[in-house]
């Protein structure tokens, strides 16, 4: 399969791309208190989400708090993302490894 033209550049940008560890997006959506106000109806945007840390961080917190993830928490969650294959890994992992499907359209 040949990537389209957007994982050619991607390919080319690999230096100077940072992959947030998962433990400290969890840190930063409870310190900043976003795990709350997510919860709480507030929609989060993620502006360079990558593969995916923070909303990751956001359903663990949720889970670890005895919590439900349910379809109205997923539709609040949004997030751009410049390499199309980065895209397809974040969607495909959160289906396989949280069981959830976010809505694509919230992904550009």
């Amino acid at each position: 399969m040949t990537p389209c033209h957007s994982d050619l550049h991607c390919a080319s940008q690999e230096i100077g791309r940072v992959f947030t560890p998962l433990a400290w997006a969890k840190w930063c959506c409870v310190k900043f208190g976003i795990q709350d106000e997510w919860k709480k109806g507030a929609t989060v945007f993620d502006p360079a989400c990558g593969q995916g840390a923070f909303f990751p961080a956001l359903v663990s917190i949720a889970r670890e708090r005895g919590e439900l993830v349910r379809g109205e928490d997923l539709r609040r969650f949004s997030g751009v993302e410049t390499c199309p294959s980065d895209k397809s890994r974040f969607l495909d992992r959160i289906k396989s490894e949280y069981g959830l499907d976010l809505p694509e359209s919230n992904f550009v």
